[in-house]
């Protein structure tokens, strides 16, 4: 077994990140000028040195996709089981305070 860097996971992170909005796009969950205003918005909160939110979250904050769109994307990314089943019950961090899509955070 190989174990990743940190540097890696980070690497592997933002890939997924960007894929999930681009999956989003090219399924028709929601159109490229919301994914850019989604974009504008998580690289202003990070410019201004707040912790880094998931376009997904931000994605549902903007009230552009739901949990079940989420599954959505998320399946059609590949993503199965357990993972889509804990995707259905997450909330906007709005409602719950944590990770809207981050199924990990639940």
């Amino acid at each position: 077994m190989r174990w990743t860097t940190e540097r890696e996971e980070e690497m592997s992170y933002h890939a997924l990140e960007r894929r999930f909005g681009i999956t989003a796009v090219d399924k028709g969950f929601i159109t490229a000028e919301q994914l850019i205003e989604a974009m504008t918005v998580q690289i202003r909160e990070e410019l201004g040195q707040r912790r880094h939110r998931p376009i997904g979250q931000i994605l549902v904050d903007l009230g552009y996709l739901n949990p079940a769109d989420m599954r959505g994307v998320f399946s059609a990314m590949g993503f199965k089981g357990k993972f889509l089943d804990r995707v259905d019950k997450s909330e906007p961090e709005s409602v719950k305070g944590g990770m809207a899509w981050n199924p990990s955070s639940s």
